[in-house]
């Protein structure tokens, strides 16, 4: 029990100094099934049965490839064997069903294979945490108890450390909105999740394998929108000193654009469009087009003169023309 608080306590002490990183808070919900590897499973029969399940994560959504994810979840799983291929001892005999319902909570490290702005992406993920489970016979009674299913001087905890290891895909349908879709593999410290230890015909601890298709929202404004990665600063905006009075073949004398409050933003986009002075970006989203002209911090009637054949919203992978001025 001291070594569950220990692991802990460092779970949450790495997530809070992970938080102190200014970055939006993702929360996020799925649906579980959950199997198990174990002295009542035989390969490949033993995965074929899943049991649902919930998980609740949270993490903080950065820029970088790398961050840390809370999880809490809950779920079963049973499984039966024939009495005849588990060994016996003179005094006990060992189960031959099990019902386990677990409750687990753990932080993992969890990488992102590509660069946020792709709407598709795969991750990696593992860590430790903590796993509570009890396994129960086919009346709902506590094997734990039943002291006549295990050898005399084989007791259990119910609580026991587990490392998760996970693989799966990412797709962001929206600036806020992400489906996940995921597959774990959880370690665990303990060869009693279906309360049969030394009497199992399989060697070393068990372990969990779980499914999970999840929804996952961001609170707060994307760091790093999806399709605006940070740019470096735009050059000062030139216009002709008097281009009329200048012949031909000379170069103009130029100067920048006043940033003065008497010209507005309108104004120096009708002059940078007219000078020519355009940037082309791509979304990754649907998106309308008043949310792009809010996001780029142009006007949507710049926009609309600059693509007159855009759609609004506009699709996922629409390149968009923009005024190329500093502000």
């Amino acid at each position: 029990m001291k070594r569950s608080l220990i692991l802990s306590s460092i779970l949450l002490t790495a997530l809070a100094l992970d938080a102190q990183q200014p970055a939006p808070l993702t929360v996020g919900a799925a649906w579980t099934g959950a199997s198990y590897t174990g002295d009542l499973t035989r390969d490949p029969e033993g995965l074929s049965r899943w049991r649902p399940g919930g998980e609740l994560s949270l993490y903080f959504e950065k820029q970088r490839p790398v961050f840390l994810q809370l999880n809490a979840g809950f779920g079963a799983f049973q499984e039966q064997a024939d009495g005849s291929e588990l060994a016996a001892a003179e005094q006990a005999v060992p189960n031959s069903y099990v019902q386990t319902d677990f409750f687990y909570t753990d932080l993992r490290l969890r990488v992102r294979l590509l660069h946020r702005r792709s709407a598709l992406y795969p991750v990696l993920s593992a860590g430790a945490g903590l796993l509570f489970f009890t396994p129960r016979d086919q009346a709902g009674n506590f094997l734990g108890e039943n002291f006549l299913t295990r050898l005399e001087d084989e007791t259990y905890s119910t609580t026991v450390a587990s490392l998760p290891l996970g693989a799966g895909l990412r797709l962001r349908i929206s600036q806020h909105a992400t489906l996940g879709a995921e597959y774990t593999l959880r370690l665990t410290a303990t060869d009693y999740l279906d309360n049969i230890g030394a009497l199992g015909l399989r060697a070393g601890p068990d372990q969990l394998h779980s499914m999970s298709m999840g929804l996952y929202f961001q609170i707060g404004e994307p760091a790093g929108l999806p399709g605006a990665p940070p740019e470096p600063p735009l050059p000062a905006l030139f216009i002709p000193e008097s281009a009329a009075s200048v012949p031909d073949g000379v170069n103009h004398t130029l100067r920048p654009v006043p940033q003065a409050d008497s010209l507005d933003r309108a104004a120096r986009e009708a002059a940078a469009i007219a000078l020519g002075h355009i940037r082309t970006v791509r979304t990754d989203v649907p998106e309308s087009i008043a949310g792009l002209a809010r996001r780029w911090g142009v006007e949507e009637a710049s926009i609309r003169r600059l693509n007159p054949k855009l759609k609004d919203p506009v699709p996922a992978g629409q390149k968009i023309v923009l005024p190329d001025v500093e502000f």
